[in-house]
């Protein structure tokens, strides 16, 4: 059976012939990411990651000690393992998100005029060349762009203008739908519980008030969205007019009771640690060593008893 170290698994939606293809991060324009294109659809790639428990054996990166095993369909097809668990999964991009952050980082060349699909992908290649720019499909591109501007109609032909409005309201609707999901499903959800980490006082067990955990949800999803797929820049934008106050109050709050709880969980070990030290030292001062008499040459009994034989 072959043994690779390298190779990775990658679960795609549809069979077929993909392409490996560098597009602009719509998280920082600067960078490039691979991304995967098949008939003008990208698709981004994503790790599977798990935390192995801590119980379970570890190699020296810290990753789990397991592996991928593939047998044949038959036994005249060898089998494999793949050394690494870690699994790749190809999803559908919206690339609205990508128009989003280059329009808005563009706005002199996007926001001045109307322009047609042509002139919308010509801008883009001159700001971010590359084979991406073409290889996405006009299907992709004009059904983004509805929802990021303003359109008009000229004899059958659509012109476009991006429209900050329409870009941050379509950024809500999705933080909006994100929030109501997490309040439908929070005691079902690992990742709610996850966040949910930072209200929780170890001092305190009365209950959260309900207006910390909106807040901290609303937070946590505009987070989630804008730190996946946007610059910070327009996270700012999203955040505008949102009081985060009593959360962040709270939080703070949190850290600051955790952190006089460490404080008294150190001195009551130091007390511990110094009990017992004190212990065992006058356990030791009170074990005495037993005096044995000596009995000069002579003059014990049997001495004695040959002397007068």
């Amino acid at each position: 059976m072959h043994i690779d170290k390298n190779s990775r698994v990658v679960v795609l939606p549809s069979p077929g012939s993909y392409q490996v293809i560098e597009v602009p991060s719509s998280r920082d324009l600067s960078q490039k990411k691979s991304m995967l294109i098949q008939n003008g659809q990208l698709m981004e790639i994503n790790e599977i990651k798990g935390t192995p428990k801590s119980s379970m054996p570890k190699l020296n990166n810290g990753g789990a000690v397991k592996s991928l095993l593939f047998e044949g369909a038959n036994a005249d097809i060898p089998g494999f393992v793949l050394q690494s668990p870690l699994m790749l999964v190809g999803t559908p991009f919206n690339i609205v998100y990508l128009m989003i952050s280059i329009m808005y980082h563009n706005q002199d060349v996007f926001t001045k005029r109307f322009i047609t699909l042509e002139d919308v992908i010509d801008q883009l290649g001159q700001i971010h060349s590359g084979e991406w720019v073409t290889a996405i499909s006009n299907e992709q591109y004009v059904a983004s762009l509805a929802k990021v501007c303003e359109m008009i109609d000229e004899n059958g032909e659509q012109f476009y203008k991006f429209s900050l409005e329409k870009a941050v309201q379509f950024i809500k609707s999705k933080v909006e739908a994100l929030k109501a999901h997490f309040d439908a499903k929070k005691e079902e959800l690992s990742l709610y519980n996850t966040f949910k980490q930072q209200v929780l006082d170890p001092t305190n067990d009365s209950p959260i008030p309900s207006e910390v955990i909106d807040q901290l949800t609303l937070k946590s999803s505009i987070n989630f969205v804008c730190d996946s797929y946007l610059t910070g820049e327009f996270k700012a934008r999203i955040s505008e007019g949102h009081n985060f106050d009593e959360v962040e109050n709270w939080i703070a709050k949190v850290e600051n009771n955790k952190k006089s709880l460490e404080v008294v969980e150190e001195s009551l070990k130091e007390v511990v640690k110094t009990t017992t030290k004190a212990n065992r030292v006058q356990k030791k001062a009170k074990v005495t060593k037993k005096v044995v008499k000596k009995v000069a040459v002579g003059k014990g009994a049997l001495d004695g008893f040959f002397k007068k034989n």
